[in-house]
């Protein structure tokens, strides 16, 4: 197999083991706990217990750290999109030796500067990741200030209640997610810089981004505490919807 074959093949089969992951994290939580179905039940409980609150001022103020958080993150990946540009589309391409990477001796693939573009792509696509997640958090905020009041909950039914709770969780999950598979693309995109190297780098990177990102899904200590935080809720133990999509 020559070189090039072999680049190529290595980053089609690491795109296929990101899809993969992704498609295996989202079953996995339909049957068993992970940090996004975690967060997504304290999302719901969340929202019912503010229907019941007068003061909305904290709630507030938790939306507005989330927020920050993601547009820390897309403001963070202009600026390395800006900087591979730099480097691509500069004064000449930068060279292996100027970027301090070093390939293996004498291996010959695809070439830097198609490799480059790849990254490039994939830090693209996490930017429009974290900027849809920030959308979606403003669209839960004008939902969030259209929500009943407390004195209005009684000219509503008790579906009606749930439906309106039940809304308000799952668009902030799904503003999570975005904001989880932009993290996704930038340790992925990580993997792929070991394509520098050698295919070979780049698949051991990919395989242990894999390993972490379940580790910390689906066996983190941070699951473990959210479990068992909810397991002494007393909204949970009294068995109220925490549906997935």
């Amino acid at each position: 197999m020559s070189a090039t074959v072999l680049d190529i093949t290595s980053a089609v089969f690491v795109l296929m083991l990101w899809i993969g992951y992704a498609r295996f994290a989202r079953l996995r939580a339909r049957t068993s706990f992970s940090v996004s179905r975690a967060l997504h039940t304290q999302r719901l409980y969340w929202i019912k217990r503010l229907l019941k609150r007068d003061n909305r001022v904290a709630d507030v103020g938790v939306l507005r750290g989330i927020e920050h958080s993601v547009i820390f993150f897309a403001s963070s990946t202009v600026l390395v999109i800006g900087a591979m540009l730099t480097m691509l589309f500069g004064k000449g391409i930068v060279d292996v030796e100027v970027m301090n990477i070093h390939a293996i001796a004498g291996w010959v693939g695809v070439p830097r500067e198609l490799k480059m573009i790849g990254v490039l792509l994939i830090f693209i696509h996490a930017f429009f990741q974290f900027t849809w997640a920030v959308r979606q958090y403003s669209f839960f905020s004008v939902m969030l200030g259209s929500a009943p009041m407390p004195e209005e909950l009684p000219d509503y039914t008790a579906e009606e209640i749930e439906d309106v709770a039940d809304d308000l969780a799952r668009l902030a999950d799904r503003a999570g997610h975005a904001f989880n598979f932009g993290l996704r693309a930038w340790y992925f995109a990580l993997a792929f810089c070991g394509w520098f190297i050698s295919p070979y780098a780049m698949l051991v990177g990919a395989i242990i981004v894999v390993l972490v990102l379940y580790r910390r899904e689906f066996r983190s200590k941070s699951l473990h505490s959210m479990v068992q935080s909810l397991k002494r809720d007393k909204l949970y133990c009294e068995g109220l919807s925490d549906k997935l999509d």
